[in-house]
């Protein structure tokens, strides 16, 4: 992902590479850079393939650092903008929710 993000940020694959990379990070449990890849891979692709889960993974770091009420917005947010998400970002939605202890 790295690889392919330093020889293109803006090429065809960098949107997926850039959500790689912050799957990658969140693996690691590094919260604080995972959520600036999530942030950065929604931000290139808004209404993209990725967006959905992006925000999601975004919720979830902001969750692990301990920002619940950031966790909790980027929640709303992906609510608000994906009013039918799939399943699977539904399901794990409602899990950060919990976990962050959103109202």
């Amino acid at each position: 992902a790295q690889e392919v993000l330093g020889s293109s940020r803006a090429g065809p694959r960098a949107g997926d590479a850039q959500f790689l990379l912050a799957q990658a990070l969140a693996g690691k449990r590094d919260y604080q850079a995972a959520a600036v890849a999530y942030d950065d891979a929604y931000n290139r692709s808004r209404n993209g393939s990725r967006a959905q889960d992006a925000l999601l993974g975004l919720s979830a770091s902001l969750a692990g650092l301990g920002e619940r009420q950031a966790a909790c917005a980027t929640l709303d947010k992906l609510r608000a903008e994906f009013p039918s998400p799939r399943p699977e970002i539904r399901n794990a939605a409602v899990t950060v929710r919990t976990r962050a202890a959103c109202r």
